[in-house]
């Protein structure tokens, strides 16, 4: 079991946008999961579509 506050979390961007993002279960925790990450958007903000080989990128939308 994994036990986290979304505040203890650093917020960090991405390679692949203007955006910011709380990683909850990065890369290699849980096999074909690269991350599970609650992102934040501004209004007009979009995360580009992309993939990751053989893996899946889990996000937490809360609202929008």
């Amino acid at each position: 079991m994994k036990i986290i506050k979304l505040y203890d979390l650093q917020k960090k961007k991405p390679l692949h946008g203007e955006f910011t993002k709380q990683v909850m279960v990065g890369s290699g925790e849980i096999p074909h999961i690269h991350e599970f990450a609650q992102v934040t958007l501004q209004q007009g903000q979009i995360a580009q579509e992309h993939g990751h080989e053989g893996m899946y990128e889990v996000f937490l939308v809360e609202k929008g």
